[in-house]
């Protein structure tokens, strides 16, 4: 019976990829019709999937298919995963081992990319034990290792025996009793902790096995003492009950054979409509051992025959050499010895086939090796030929370019010097231009400035001489002529006339002189010569207004006092002799180191461009003093609706 380990090794061989199902089909295709969207009806597929998965059912292959293109619309990359599990597992139970490592490593690179490291535990212990049933034992324990790293990685205590279990496997296989102990021991009391009491009796059947061929008899010992106490809490659960071969494994735990033909039996039925082929050769070969405790030979003899036929089909030739060797023991003890030794001859046919196979397999992977050194040293050789060829030409390039750089860089630095130069002679010319504009400026200003304090010194002077010689005179003559007798004067028209003349040029010669140098300037300043302009501009009939905000007549100087009250007369004689004007507004505004003067009229008008045109001594005298404060002026004039004059320049 030491076969029914591995006729169980397939239950546990999904670990957790395939869960256990608390519904029926039914309700599961009914999730599947109700579900509104495709995340919500992923789920329930891919656990209908795994529902017939286990039974090897075909609709396994369609209902895998249609998971991983749902997974694949919704992203959902581990579920993916579980899909390529479930029908890796489906294709090793059919028989097909190659497929179904094809499928887990496409699986475990899907995996790896998207960081489902759930799954790798998983892929790994069933990698292991495909490669273990293709009697590839070197890949069959790196994988187990692996799943064991994984398992313990993602903290999956309830798992963690299983790789232990496979190691054990591999080193009883190889006659290392020692560490098959230790790692199926270690196996036992991590699936002791977990509390699945099925994976518990699982151990405790393969444990006692392991030792009974190698005649441990203290260990069967502790054995029967954990199987007696796993018995007496032991409860049969409805899906172990489901499959037939589960229902024969608690028959053998136990010590009731009577019904574990018949459950046999029904095993072998379920697994032909199933065409699980590899299942049904195990079903047998517990079947012939069976026969064998029971003394009866010829159906053990049937049993193992159609065992390793079956296998054979499967490609297991590690299972059919087993039942070729049991064929062989059982045709010995019924004296059949031609039997015998022809069952012999065939075993050890067989096992030189796999030790030539073992060995040519070795020979292939050296030669392998060889040639892929050798192919590498090529490569290598070449990649350094290549390399120096590459190096070579790109110190070629390197230097081209570095050449083409710096006569670039020269061509461009004297380009830059030329355009330099140019710059520098352009702007030293301009300069020199500037410097020329600047004192012919400054010439004319100093010109200007001779001339306008040599006007005002004249006026000066006239306004003197008008003022004592022919006002003096004038007075004297009025004085005089007021002198004559008194009916001459009264009986006298043209006496009258002429002192009315007189009178008339006293005032008219005092006028003259106190407009070319006023009194009120020398005495009261800026401010009071204007209130006198003001007052003149209103016997005149005119309404004016005066306006003198932030004015320091100090800081503004002499001066600069006298052209301001220049321009301001100028522009007020023009008012009065043509403007026509009832309004006058006269306005001195300082604010920011700035004079802002402002004259407006609300007379006729005129065209600004005419009176240019005419170049008039008034508007000439205000440029020039304008010129002289270093400041700007602005005409705005429209017929019939006023004047508007505004000069500004720095206090």
């Amino acid at each position: 019976m030491k076969t029914l380990p591995i006729l169980l090794l397939w239950l546990f061989f999904l670990v957790r990829s395939i869960p256990v199902f608390g519904g029926s089909p039914d309700s599961l295709r009914q999730a599947i019709a109700e579900a509104k969207d495709f995340e919500a009806r992923l789920a329930p597929l891919l656990d209908l999937t795994a529902y017939y998965c286990m039974r090897g059912h075909d609709s396994t292959l369609v209902l895998a298919d249609d998971a991983m293109t749902l997974a694949e619309k919704t992203g959902d990359r581990t579920a993916k995963v579980r899909a390529l599990i479930l029908l890796g597992y489906w294709y090793h139970n059919k028989g097909q081992p190659e497929k179904s490592i094809g499928l887990h490593h496409r699986a475990l690179s899907i995996a790896r990319r998207y960081g489902v490291n759930q799954q790798l535990g998983p892929i790994f212990q069933n990698l292991a034990l495909a490669y273990r049933r293709g009697f590839r034992q070197d890949s069959a324990f790196y994988y187990f290792v692996a799943a064991e790293k994984a398992f313990t990685a993602d903290n999956n205590t309830e798992d963690i025996w299983r790789p232990y279990w496979g190691l054990a496997q591999l080193y009883d296989e190889r006659g290392d009793s020692e560490k098959a102990d230790e790692y199926g021991w270690k196996a036992l009391e991590l699936v002791e902790k977990s509390g699945n009491r099925a994976d518990y009796g699982f151990m405790l059947f393969n444990l006692f096995s392991i030792y009974f061929r190698n005649d441990r008899f203290d260990r069967m010992a502790d054995i029967r003492k954990k199987r007696e106490a796993w018995q007496a809490g032991r409860k049969t659960g409805r899906e172990i009950m489901e499959i037939p071969e589960h229902t024969s494994f608690l028959f053998f735990l136990s010590d009731d054979k009577a019904d574990l033909e018949n459950r046999l039996v029904r095993a072998i039925s379920h697994y032909d409509t199933s065409g699980n082929l590899f299942s049904k050769a195990y079903c047998y070969e517990d079947l012939g051992d069976l026969y064998l405790t029971e003394k009866k030979p010829d159906k053990a003899r049937q049993s193992y025959a159609e065992a390793g036929r079956l296998f054979q089909l499967t490609g297991d030739a590690f299972r059919r050499g087993r039942n070729l060797h049991q064929l062989y023991l059982t045709a010995r003890q019924q004296g059949d010895f031609p039997a015998s030794l022809q069952y012999l001859e065939a075993y050890q046919a067989l096992a030189d086939s796999l030790g030539n196979a073992e060995t040519q397999a070795s020979l292939n992977r050296l030669e392998v090796r060889y040639e892929t050194e050798k192919k590498e040293q090529e490569l290598r050789i070449n990649r350094l030929e290549l390399t120096q060829k590459t190096r070579e030409r790109n110190l070629l390039l390197v230097s081209s370019i570095l050449l083409a750089l710096l006569a670039a860089g020269i061509f461009l630095a004297l380009r830059q010097r030329l355009h330099t130069n140019k710059k520098l002679a352009e702007q030293e010319a301009h300069l020199q231009t500037q410097r020329i504009l600047q004192l012919e400026q400054e010439k004319k200003l100093l010109s200007l400035d001779a001339m306008i304090e040599g006007q005002e010194s004249e006026r000066i002077r006239i306004a003197k001489d008008l003022h004592d010689g022919l006002g003096g005179l004038l007075t004297a003559i009025k004085s005089h002529f007021g002198g004559l007798n008194e009916p001459a004067r009264e009986q006298s028209q043209l006496y009258r006339k002429t002192y009315h003349l007189i009178d008339g040029a006293c005032v008219e010669v005092r006028r003259i002189a106190h407009n070319m140098m006023p009194g009120a300037l020398m005495l009261s300043g800026l401010s009071g010569a204007l209130e006198d302009l003001a007052v003149q501009v209103r016997e005149n009939g005119l309404d004016c207004h005066l306006e003198t905000i932030g004015l320091d007549e100090d800081r503004l100087g002499q001066t600069r006092s006298v052209m301001v009250y220049r321009i301001l007369q100028e522009l007020v004689n023009n008012i009065l002799k043509h403007a026509e004007a009832r309004e006058v507004l006269i306005q001195l505004l300082v604010r920011q180191g700035e004079m802002m003067i402002t004259v407006e009229d609300d007379g006729c008008g005129f065209v600004p461009a005419n009176a240019v045109r005419k170049k008039s001594l008034g508007l000439k005298n205000i440029e020039a003093r304008v010129q002289f404060l270093k400041g700007e002026w602005q005409l705005d004039s429209v017929p019939g609706e006023g004047t508007t004059v505004n000069v500004r320049f720095v206090v």
